[in-house]
């Protein structure tokens, strides 16, 4: 890049508080991967490129430091009523219609998503956020605590049209870091249903009581809690009528868990992918 491009490409990364870049990257196209997004109308379009120019640079071991980085693209005013939930309705269809003019025709007719999410319910864990998934790539569950019950019939229902009809390849079952289902699980007195619904939870913390009070403190134990009952819920849904028969049609699918951390913002895999009984048996023993 020449001197003008670096000034145009610092003064746009400090109006938009992204912080310091080295500009050494632009080796690695970083740099010029940011310039030619500074003037780019949509600022959601603009954070996924500089993410994904963020992460090539430091896989090849470029320092780039940034600093609050989404805190210029957050609306205005907080989403806390319709009337707000609709005027981002309208801005985000305009978006995608500028992106693809095509794009909500092609999805108009049917859905051939890859993947189940089956993820908890806190609102800090949206599905397609993290993922950076776009409509039609990806059918969703979620309920607190992201659990496995062979008798609830919305969760059943949701995973035999997931794999029977749609053909979905892929069933991620998610939790997170800082889980309140987790936490009203080990604290005890849950409200309502919310107890027996997180009664395996509390299984968990039975079974693992030695485990987990070897760890230093509360927030390690329920970190730990939520990688163990995501571990958990794998077995159970290995053992689904649904995914043994799709395993015995030998139809391609495989079972994932991962764990959402939201003090960083990754997704971190808990196990090795799921893909017959026999490795189920191998990955899950003793879970």
């Amino acid at each position: 890049m020449d001197r003008d491009q670096q000034r145009k490409l610092r003064s746009w990364a400090n109006n938009s508080r992204l912080g310091v870049v080295d500009l050494r990257c632009a080796r690695h196209n970083l740099a010029e991967c940011l310039y030619n997004v500074a003037a780019y109308p949509d600022r959601w379009a603009l954070v996924r490129t500089f993410s994904a120019g963020l992460g090539r640079a430091r896989s090849v071991g470029c320092r780039v430091r940034t600093n609050d980085i989404f805190a210029s693209f957050r609306p205005n005013t907080p989403v806390k009523n319709l009337k707000r939930i609709l005027e981002n309705n309208k801005e985000w269809s305009a978006r995608m219609l500028r992106e693809d003019p095509t794009f909500f025709v092609q999805h108009e007719s049917s859905q051939e998503p890859h993947f189940l999410w089956i993820g908890c319910s806190d609102s800090r864990v949206p599905s397609e956020t993290v993922t950076g998934a776009l409509p039609g790539e990806m059918f969703v569950h979620r309920n607190i605590g992201n659990q496995i019950w062979a008798t609830d019939l919305n969760f059943v229902a949701v995973l035999e049209y997931a794999v029977d009809v749609l053909k979905v390849a892929d069933l991620i079952i998610c939790g997170h870091t800082n889980c309140g289902a987790m936490r009203a699980a080990y604290d005890g007195g849950a409200p309502g249903v919310l107890d027996h619904w997180l009664s395996d939870v509390r299984a968990i913390i039975r079974e693992r009581h030695h485990e987990l009070h070897a760890l230093p403190d509360l927030t390690a134990r329920l970190d730990r809690l939520s990688q163990l009952n995501v571990m958990r819920q794998l077995v159970d849904l290995s053992r689904t009528p649904t995914v043994l028969n799709a395993w015995a049609r030998n139809q391609p699918l495989q079972l994932e868990g991962v764990v959402y951390n939201v003090s960083t913002g990754l997704l971190n895999p808990v196990l090795d992918p799921i893909d017959s009984l026999a490795r189920a048996e191998e990955l899950l023993r003793g879970v």
